[in-house]
């Protein structure tokens, strides 16, 4: 668009020149050629102001281009940090529940009084922790043998967890 506009504005020129080749050539300007020299150096200044501005709008792009182009280059970075942050997260969910069903099983194998006696002394996050990570049938031998009121504590808990639609 730039482009053409200054081809018509050269074509403007061209043309003031060829209808009156007299212009910048020494002669003597008559009337008409006064205006016309002053049309002409209106067109001349204004051919200039757009050069420049097109100069000046080449700059910008090339400089947008370059922002973009970085930018680019950032989200790429990023997306492969979140990816890489999602992989490793996954892992760790991964072994935490690798551990808790390990633990869960070892107090599965134990006597079920030697795993109550243990889960009435811990924390009863943890312990709802085993409980979910063991099969109904030893869960219920164990919490069977857990003081009652730990017990109903605990299975409160779990029914408020399970009723709200939260897993842990």
């Amino acid at each position: 668009m730039v482009f053409q506009g200054r081809m018509k504005g050269r074509f403007f020129l061209v043309l003031l020149l060829i209808l009156h080749p007299g212009i910048g050539y020494g002669e003597e300007p008559s009337p008409c050629g006064d205006e016309l020299a002053r049309a002409l150096e209106a067109v001349k200044k204004r051919m200039e102001a757009l050069d420049k501005r097109e100069e000046e709008l080449l700059k910008e792009e090339a400089r947008l281009k370059e922002m973009e182009k970085m930018v680019e280059e950032r989200m790429a970075r990023l997306e492969g940090m979140r990816k890489g942050l999602e992989e490793l997260l996954a892992r760790i969910r991964k072994a935490r529940e690798e551990g808790m069903a390990g633990l869960a099983k070892i107090y599965g194998n134990m006597p079920p009084e030697e795993a109550a006696a243990r889960l009435e002394k811990m924390d009863e996050g943890l312990a709802i922790a085993l409980i979910d990570n063991m099969s109904p049938r030893i869960a219920g031998r164990i919490l069977a043998l857990v003081e009652p009121a730990k017990a109903a504590r605990l299975t409160q808990r779990m029914g408020k967890r399970y009723l709200s639609g939260r897993s842990q």
